[in-house]
């Protein structure tokens, strides 16, 4: 969907699809260093951060203009699983905040499923 959006937005060019994933690597990077904030520590969120955007393995991912269902999909499930995480640390004995964050769970790994069916592993 936002290939077909971005074609009729600019054409053939190549550039701005290329663009798009480097920014959605950004912010997958950015989505696992918040994920290891929130299970460790600040320290060991820039690391994991930093690990994760420049490891030589994303580079498929990130050049290629298909790899767009992967970025989308890794960064709508770390966004639900952070999500899920948030009531957690603020309020563990609040059953309300848990079940709606396990609802917000849910609906992000259903966006994540619709991004590529490798979503389909965040859900619960």
């Amino acid at each position: 969907m936002t290939l077909a959006l971005q074609y009729w937005l600019h054409g053939e060019l190549a550039w701005p699809y290329h663009l798009v994933n480097i920014l959605l690597h950004a912010g997958v990077s950015a989505a696992v260093a918040e994920f290891a904030r929130r299970l460790f520590s600040l320290r060991a969120a820039w690391i994991a951060g930093m690990l994760f955007a420049v490891h030589p393995i994303h580079v498929e991912v990130v050049a290629g203009i298909v790899g767009r269902m992967e970025l989308l999909s890794t960064l709508l499930t770390l966004i639900a699983v952070c999500l899920f995480l948030a009531p957690l640390e603020r309020a563990a004995h609040h059953r309300n905040l848990i079940s709606l964050s396990g609802g917000c769970v849910q609906q992000g790994a259903g966006i994540a499923f619709a991004a590529d069916d490798l979503g389909a592993g965040a859900l619960p």
